[in-house]
């Protein structure tokens, strides 16, 4: 996804002779919240190119309509809350589209975020879906498109952090109804205050 993002600024630019570390510095801030902005970026768009693209476009627009030469981290922080908001949306549709009466279920969901557990989960789910297989396959959905991932120690692994085996984050979650959850932070970015 570096390499992507990279090729496609590099394409753009009026001075392509400078080498890629001179033309970002030039463009953004080279850290957000102490983390490499490209780094940002990518966990912030779930690993899919369009979120990444609209995450730097919409931080980008931020600065100019600022008249900023330069991105800075409060445009990549709003530029965060804003795409949490579509990308909320977005599941929203997809868990609605593989599970009868999951809509909405995520935004709820994301408003209950502490304390997460498998449990907590299924509780909330079953105030909509009424048998056990469904709130299965929410937790199935929720898993595969990223917005749900399972504590492991003391971090979060999502769908895109174990090589998209869905079936490796359900066997976390097997029989385990006290098993931790975490929402991504893109979601969570959408309800903080700004």
């Amino acid at each position: 996804m570096k390499q992507l993002f990279e090729q496609r600024l590099k394409v753009s630019a009026i001075d392509i002779r400078d080498d890629w570390p001179t033309l970002w510095s030039r463009a953004s801030v080279l850290t957000v919240a102490g983390r490499p902005v490209l780094d940002f970026l990518i966990d912030g768009s779930l690993m899919r190119p369009r979120y990444l693209i609209r995450l730097f476009e919409t931080a980008r627009r931020r600065a100019v309509t600022f008249s900023r030469g330069k991105i800075a981290e409060e445009d990549y922080l709003v530029a965060l809350k804003e795409l949490g908001w579509q990308v909320l949306e977005d599941l929203d549709r997809e868990i609605a589209d593989l599970v009868p009466k999951g809509s909405d279920l995520l935004f709820e969901v994301v408003q209950q975020r502490e304390n997460l557990t498998a449990s907590k989960l299924r509780c909330i789910a079953s105030k909509e879906l009424k048998d056990p297989e469904s709130i299965g396959k929410l937790i199935d959905v929720m898993l595969w498109n990223g917005s749900l991932g399972v504590m492991e120690g003391d971090s979060a692994r999502y769908i895109f952090d174990v090589n998209y085996k869905r079936q490796y984050l359900a066997t976390l979650l097997k029989g385990n109804y006290d098993a931790s959850l975490s929402l991504h932070p893109t979601l969570v970015a959408a309800l903080s205050a700004s």
